[in-house]
């Protein structure tokens, strides 16, 4: 409860240890001997443990930041607690006291199995019933991307950036209205990081392989102008020869895939498509089609893959 109690029944007499389930990691509270019939025991945390509290500054803008931890790390993660975003916060206090000791303290970007490699933060020595603060500045492990996109007819593109750093998650901002963005990107030991250029609905319209550092700021600007592309169209049927309307179109080329839906005349139509191989297929309640293939090999090429269900 509010005031550190817990009550157990029926409990073998003899020599028995307590751990208290902290937010993110089980914590070791002792050992203790029972004897038979009721009693009250108790299992004091601030002569064995201390409190550590900090902010991280200088955040970078990975998408999956609520799920980050900073964590006690000796070569294996050991105590951790969650990163609080935006504001950086992060605290070993009440059951998440860290017990007295030297550590390291590591920022922990999770990004689902295999998770990304830690990020140093600090060192801290642990003193019972003390509370100290650790602060850290991420800024020399992020770098700053900035650019303007600039659309087929020149005006300013309407999307999102993403950047994605090797083994780290997925960075992203959405363009402003003058075609100008700026993302921070979390940058460990391997700096290739790949920037991909995508529509509002999540197709890829350009990509570039860039050598990015923690603590710099690199200028990328995107001309689609200059890019050549393609168009893919056709008419989805079914076996009968019947257009199939508001089918969900698969279409896939060089840069990525993404979806468009047919028309009431079963027809459907897609601009921005990288040259080289293309593919599409149709989906429609449940029932897939097969799969038609083609190849965009010039500037404004009109490629027709018709689909059947």
């Amino acid at each position: 409860d509010s005031a550190g109690r817990v009550t157990f029944a029926n409990i073998p007499a003899g020599s028995v240890g307590a751990e208290g389930q902290g937010t993110l990691s089980n914590v070791d509270l002792g050992t203790t001997t029972l004897v038979a019939g009721s009693q009250t025991v108790g299992f004091e945390m601030a002569t064995t443990h201390g409190e550590v509290s900090g902010r991280l500054a200088n955040l970078p803008d990975q998408q999956t930041q609520d799920s980050w931890q900073v964590c006690t790390y000796d070569g294996s993660y050991g105590l951790c607690v969650p990163l609080e975003v935006p504001t950086g916060r992060y605290s070993f206090t009440g059951i998440d006291a860290l017990p007295t000791g030297s550590y390291d303290l590591v920022l922990v970007p999770w990004m689902g199995e295999g998770g990304g490699r830690p990020i140093p933060v600090g060192h801290v020595t642990v003193t019972a019933g003390e509370a100290i603060t650790a602060d850290a500045d991420l800024a020399p492990h992020v770098a700053t991307l900035r650019g303007t996109v600039t659309d087929t007819d020149g005006s300013p593109f309407v999307g999102v950036v993403a950047a994605s750093p090797a083994n780290y998650p997925i960075a992203t901002t959405t363009i402003g209205i003058d075609g100008r963005y700026e993302v921070r990107v979390l940058i460990g030991s391997e700096s290739r990081t790949l920037v991909e250029v995508r529509t509002s609905d999540g197709g890829v319209v350009d990509e570039a392989d860039l050598d990015l550092a923690g603590g710099t700021t690199t200028v990328h600007d995107v001309d689609l102008q200059t890019r050549a592309w393609a168009e893919l169209r056709g008419v989805v049927r079914d076996d009968d020869g019947a257009p199939v309307a508001n089918a969900s179109i698969w279409l896939c080329h060089r840069l990525g895939c993404r979806t468009v839906l047919s028309g009431v005349d079963g027809s459907y139509h897609a601009d921005r498509i990288a040259i080289g191989p293309v593919s599409a297929y149709a989906q429609f309640e449940g029932f897939i089609g097969g799969i038609a293939h083609g190849e965009a090999a010039t500037d404004g090429q009109v490629v027709v893959l018709d689909l059947t269900m």
